[in-house]
């Protein structure tokens, strides 16, 4: 069937006839794919919170209460972040202060639903396994071609719905998805320029970046932290030995429970170390910040544990409380906090649950090298998923020569009859 340009007004062509214009390459470049996992929910007790909210909006079935969320969304937002859903595509598009990013929502959100609703899973950012997570959205939209636009001009989204229509390629529609955002945060960066500026106002230079662990390839952290491991020298890991007080000696050699606070009811017990003050006199703690010993994170996560196992005890003999175990031992925990909150807390069980891993794999003597491995390096050095490599490392033919040195050096055994 033939047609003429003739026959439309200039906009109706448009739409019809010609593909989003490209952005330019360096624009492509600055937008970044972005991969949430479940375990990125469950690690944090806002987004979880906000999961959970909008899984009750959605039970309700109440297009009403799901405007009233979109709404909300939007309103918390404000003007500092738009963004879109692309057309037939699982990603979601926005911008952030001067960056685009992608992110990947990919239809798992069923087996998320599957995770959370398994008798044989907790609702517990502790013991999610990395290789088992699937990638997941938080809120779940759909792949229709009328998802919900925000702040977003009218042409732009013209342009990239006819590109969805025409059956163009991904790359187009993420081209025109960019130029959707783009265009409509233009008078954005100027009030953001103004409110955060990464200039300095005294030299007008940019400020440099604030250097990150991370900022360096995973291989070399992973590196620092084995080379950490074997420097340590023996009169150091001696010395430690001997200065430790005899109630570490006991947990190093694996009789926590007869130390004084080991024979505690675990909440009363768990109680005890969270509102443990952090030392800062100690030659190794931050600038204006405190820390903890490897020890102290580590018997804060037992009693967790032990708190944990005593709930799911009593929900199967008592039953009557449906809530997940995280969220009962939450409940009760928060009632014993005095110095510190639920999200400090939280921190310093993932640090807990990282040491008490180190621990199982080369030994509990690593317990004394709150100096050379702290527990706070192996929670900023590693992400969820590159702490999950550097433990199966450990498991691998290639490195098992060097894992039997780690665990001689670090066996219990060893300092069983260290010289006090």
């Amino acid at each position: 069937m033939e047609s003429s340009s003739s026959a439309h007004t200039p906009q109706e062509a448009y739409n019809l006839h010609v593909p989003p214009p490209p952005l330019p390459t360096t624009a492509q470049d600055e937008c970044s794919i972005l991969s949430p996992t479940l375990a990125d929910i469950l690690s944090d007790d806002r987004i979880l919170r906000f999961y959970q909210c909008v899984k009750d909006i959605k039970t309700q079935r109440s297009a009403n209460q799901t405007a009233a969320m979109f709404f909300a969304l939007c309103h918390a937002l404000g003007d500092t972040v738009s963004f879109l859903k692309v057309p037939n595509m699982s990603k979601i598009m926005f911008r952030q202060e001067s960056q685009i990013f992608a992110v990947n929502i990919t239809g798992t959100q069923h087996e998320a639903v599957q995770l959370f609703h398994n008798n044989d899973i907790s609702i517990d950012p502790f013991k999610v396994p990395h290789s088992a997570v699937p990638t997941a959205s938080v809120a779940g939209p759909t792949n229709n071609a009328n998802t919900l636009l925000h702040d977003v001009d009218s042409s732009r989204t013209s342009n990239l719905f006819s590109a969805v229509t025409n059956n163009s390629s991904s790359q187009q529609i993420i081209q025109a998805a960019l130029a959707s955002v783009t265009s409509a945060v233009a008078p954005l960066n100027e009030n953001v320029s103004k409110r955060k500026s990464n200039t300095d106002p005294k030299t007008g230079l940019k400020r440099p970046k604030k250097a990150s662990p991370r900022d360096k390839e995973y291989a070399v952290r992973r590196n620092d932290v084995i080379q950490d491991l074997l420097k340590v020298s023996e009169a150091d890991l001696l010395h430690q030995a001997n200065t430790v007080d005899d109630e570490v000696k006991l947990i190093i050699q694996g009789h926590e429970r007869s130390t004084k606070l080991g024979v505690l009811p675990p909440l009363d017990r768990f109680a005890a170390f969270a509102n443990l003050p952090a030392h800062y006199d100690c030659d190794f703690a931050p600038k204006n910040a405190g820390v903890y010993y490897n020890y102290e994170y580590f018997q804060l996560y037992l009693a967790y544990r032990d708190l944990e196992a005593e709930r799911q005890q009593q929900q199967q003999l008592e039953g009557g409380d449906s809530r997940p175990i995280l969220v009962q031992c939450r409940a009760d925990i928060e009632k014993v906090l005095v110095s510190t909150n639920w999200e400090a807390i939280r921190r310093r069980l993932t640090i807990g649950e990282r040491i008490c891993q180190v621990c199982g794999v080369v030994g509990r003597g690593f317990l004394l090298l709150s100096k050379q491995v702290s527990g706070r390096k192996l929670l900023h050095n590693f992400n969820t998923g590159e702490w999950g490599d550097f433990m199966r490392d450990f498991q691998r033919p290639e490195n098992q020569e060097l894992l039997q040195t780690l665990q001689t050096k670090y066996s219990p055994e060893r300092f069983t009859a260290a010289p006090l």
